[in-house]
């Protein structure tokens, strides 16, 4: 998509992604399939960090469509709203100053706090990409409530996270002689540290990388009554093969 490129942050705000165009790129269209977004649509990017999807929804969203995303980095999201909002303003940025013991320790709103500043029924489709993935039980839960909330009856959502299974727990364990904890990506680590609903890298900061037991995610999209449509798209970070994401992709709908 042609926005893509114009939207690159600068190296500083992802010091470790070189090819962010490409990520970007690639990920976008892997919403727009799996998703089925179309450009009518009123957008939510849970997380949106620097922007990286709403790049390629520039070009993508029609005069009907929206787009809204936060992030707790507000440095990101006021590189946003210097250099995409103003060429696109139905593109909305805004920071969620959300506790994280990662990205943002000094916040004193706790994740399982925080209220999405949205109405009701608002959207079509919410989004997040590698957010559960660095999110405690708790938070989760009180973050799948709040899209169930603001997803319009019907409405879709699509997170990616690190997924414990018996296939995935076979993987690991058959590499358990390179992966080592602490680790800051799951493709390098064991996750040997387990704490009922998850498994993360470092008990200290187990927001770093924190992979959840399958069942536990099932029930709780269950309980928030968000409807899991089958199949789950597990990805390439525990060492499987062919796969459409380096993370575990679920697609949910909104009843109604």
């Amino acid at each position: 998509m042609a926005g893509t490129p114009d939207f690159t942050p600068p190296q500083e705000l992802f010091p470790h992604r070189l090819n962010y165009a490409e990520v970007a790129q690639n990920l976008f269209e892997l919403v727009k399939d799996l998703c089925e977004v179309t450009p009518s649509d009123r957008v939510l990017d849970v997380g949106c960090g620097a922007g990286r999807l709403a790049g390629p929804l520039t070009g993508f969203l029609g005069p009907d469509g929206s787009y809204e995303g936060f992030d707790s980095s507000k440095e990101r999201i006021d590189w946003c709203n210097e250099n995409v909002a103003p060429h696109h303003p139905r593109f909305q940025f805004t920071v969620a100053d959300v506790y994280s013991g990662q990205y943002n320790p000094t916040a004193e709103t706790r994740a399982s706090e925080y209220v999405f500043p949205y109405e009701k029924d608002e959207f079509d489709v919410v989004l997040l990409s590698s957010v559960f993935t660095h999110m405690l039980p708790d938070d989760v839960a009180h973050y799948l409530d709040e899209i169930g909330r603001v997803l319009k009856p019907g409405g879709r959502t699509m997170i990616t996270w690190f997924l414990l299974n018996d296939e995935a727990e076979r993987l690991l364990e058959k590499q358990s002689d390179r992966r080592h904890d602490p680790a800051s990506n799951a493709h390098d680590a064991l996750l040997s540290h387990d704490f009922g609903a998850y498994r993360t890298t470092n008990p200290r900061v187990p927001e770093h990388v924190v992979a959840y037991y399958e069942p536990w995610a099932r029930e709780a999209y269950a309980r928030t009554g968000l409807e899991i449509l089958e199949p789950v798209y597990y990805g390439a970070w525990a060492g499987r093969t062919q796969t459409v994401h380096n993370q575990d992709v679920v697609l949910a709908r909104r009843p109604g």
